[in-house]
This record gives structure tokens, C-alpha cells and sequence, in this order.
């Protein structure tokens, strides 16, 4: 059994580090379940850190990951690729399991800085790394379910980001920053 994680966790992390791609992982949709499973735990405890309610962040995380299944299956769909759609939602929803994990400890230090009084800047310039990785990996991981061009990929990204992000502002609107708003 921990061996079988551990394969599967470093089949991600070499994902991660554009060796692998979707291509390289089953296609299984009990293994989709359980990664989209795992995800949806995971993203579900972050707004928890926040303090939004609990049933915010589970109907939060059920939109967000409608919205990737939807835009992937589409994309697929679309371009005569639907045979790779069960790899290529496994490598997203593991790699945002990752990045999720990785996450976690980022925003916590913040909390306790911002409790602190203290404003260094590093969980932030952490985060753009992060989330500037994590965009990476996506367009690699598009760029092989498409077989096309990383740049494909990287505008397919930024394409499923902003939809992601219109519609998740659209149905949870985020209230802006004080500094902003004065």
C-alpha cells in the first residue's frame, strides 16, 4: 500500500517537474474519483483557514471543480481528443492536489505573520512562485493532452483561469481589501 503511494505520488511530482505527463498515468476512473476525492478535502480545509463557512468552501470547491471537468471535457471534446480526457483531469486534480498541500503551510505562516503585525512580503512572493508553477504545469499538462505547443497550452491555461475566476467571483464574490476600497 505504500509503495503504491508512494508511485503515485512521484508519478505526480515528476508531472510537476514536466518529466511525465497525463500520458503517463492510468486511465481509471475510480483513480480519477479518489484524486478528485483527495482534491476536494484538501481545497475544501483552505477557506476553512479563512474562516469561511464550511458549507461555502464545500459548495466553493464543488463549483471549481465543475468548472475544470466541464472546460477540460469540453476542450477534449472539441478537438478530437476526448480518448485522454480520464488521464489529463487525473493530472490537474493531482497536481492541484500538490500545490494545495504545499499551500496549506503558506497560509498558515501568513495568518501568523499578519497576527504578528509582520509584513516581509515572503508568503506572497511564495505564493506568486507557487501559483506561477502551478500555471506551468497545467499548460504542460494541456500541452501534451492536446498535442500542440506549450504556448497552446500556457493560453489554454490562462483561459480556463479566467473563466475559473469570473465565475467563481460571479457566484462567491470576494469582498475587496480596505486599502483598496479607500
Amino acid at each position: 500500500m505504500l509503495q503504491t503511494l508512494y508511485v503515485i505520488a512521484h508519478t505526480f511530482f515528476k508531472i510537476c517537474r514536466l518529466e511525465l505527463g497525463p500520458q503517463d498515468l492510468p486511465s481509471s476512473r475510480a483513480f480519477l474519483l479518489l484524486v478528485t476525492a483527495t482534491y476536494m478535502c484538501i481545497s475544501t480545509i483552505i477557506p476553512i483557514i479563512f474562516e469561511i463557512p464550511i458549507l461555502k468552501a464545500i459548495l466553493q470547491t464543488f463549483v471549481e471543480v465543475g468548472i475544470t471537468f466541464f472546460l477540460t471535457f469540453s476542450l477534449l471534446y472539441m478537438t478530437g481528443f476526448y480518448a485522454r480526457t480520464l488521464q489529463t483531469l487525473t493530472a490537474i486534480m493531482g497536481i492541484d492536489v500538490f500545490f494545495h498541500l504545499i499551500a496549506i503551510p503558506i497560509l498558515i505562516l501568513e495568518l501568523y505573520f499578519k497576527s504578528a503585525g509582520i509584513d516581509i512580503g515572503l508568503t506572497q512572493i511564495l505564493a506568486i512562485l507557487l501559483v506561477s508553477w502551478n500555471l506551468t504545469i497545467y499548460a504542460h499538462i494541456l500541452r501534451h493532452a492536446l498535442s500542440t505547443e506549450f504556448f497552446v497550452g500556457f493560453v489554454i491555461t490562462f483561459i480556463y483561469l479566467l473563466v475559473t475566476i469570473i465565475i467563481l467571483q460571479t457566484l462567491f464574490p470576494t469582498p475587496l481589501p480596505e486599502v483598496i476600497t479607500q
